[in-house]
């Protein structure tokens, strides 16, 4: 079973807020998982805090996960602290980590919050990013048709499918990572992306982690699904939002 963790909310809310910019891509993760009956539980805004995450973790063995962070910390709501080094201080059990797999899109936490996890609480596999994940937007726009309307496309729906497909036993955590990685790659050698987002996306892929597991955690056996995944259409930021001017206005936003 899986936990889902969608804050929307971190530094503010509404369109100068990265996290509103994921909500509905993780909003199709849940309903993926639901589907398949693989969600054990959706926290949405107000409720993507630990007082309801730490609960949920017994029953789970995955976690897939949105929000700020930084090399010790992921953050919920509001910035609220869920997951951070040293956490089991403040009560945190080590197996409520152990043998799990964490989903992270969050900024910097494969630096230190990650192998704290696996090395440390034995988490079997935890994917995540070294730098400060960023992507592209339209200010003001969420997830639209394709990548053209909503740039953003190119940077969350690889995480996207590649979650739910993890989360669903579909893909082992190593498979998971290739996913995203192969996306990536494809974006790159599509001329009709734009050069100066290439940089991002390709900073994205080569700074993304999987620590620990490459395969299935225990107990657990591949799914196959007859059912085909969310659109697979190209494309894909969290934190600051820095505004420039072209054909059209875009934003670039860091976790």
């Amino acid at each position: 079973m899986t936990l889902v963790i969608n804050p929307a909310v971190g530094h503010a809310s509404g369109p100068y807020e990265a996290l509103w910019y994921i909500e509905p891509y993780y909003e199709q993760v849940r309903d993926y998982l639901l589907a398949r009956g693989r969600l054990h539980a959706y926290l949405h805004r107000g409720d993507a805090v630990r007082e309801k995450a730490w609960p949920a973790l017994p029953s789970v063995t995955y976690v897939v996960a949105v929000g700020h962070g930084n090399t010790d910390v992921f953050t919920g709501y509001r910035l609220s602290y869920i997951f951070w080094v040293d956490m089991t201080e403040k009560g945190f059990r080590s197996e409520w980590a152990r043998d799990r797999v964490f989903l992270m899109l969050s900024c910097l936490t494969a630096r230190r919050l990650g192998p704290w996890m696996v090395d440390s609480l034995g988490a079997w596999s935890y994917l995540g990013w070294d730098i400060p994940y960023t992507f592209v937007v339209y200010l003001g726009r969420r997830k639209g048709a394709d990548w053209r309307a909503t740039p953003d496309r190119l940077f969350f729906d690889p995480v996207e499918e590649a979650f739910s497909r993890c989360a669903t036993m579909e893909y082992a955590p190593g498979e998971c990572y290739d996913h995203i990685y192969r996306r990536y790659t494809e974006h790159l050698q599509n001329p009709h992306v734009p050069e100066r987002w290439k940089a991002i996306i390709r900073a994205d892929r080569d700074h993304m982690r999987l620590l620990g597991h490459r395969d299935h955690p225990p107990g657990v056996a591949r799914r196959v699904s007859a059912l085909s995944l969310l659109a697979a259409a190209p494309i894909a930021a969290l934190g600051g939002l820095i505004m420039g001017r072209e054909s059209r206005r875009y934003g670039i936003k860091v976790f």
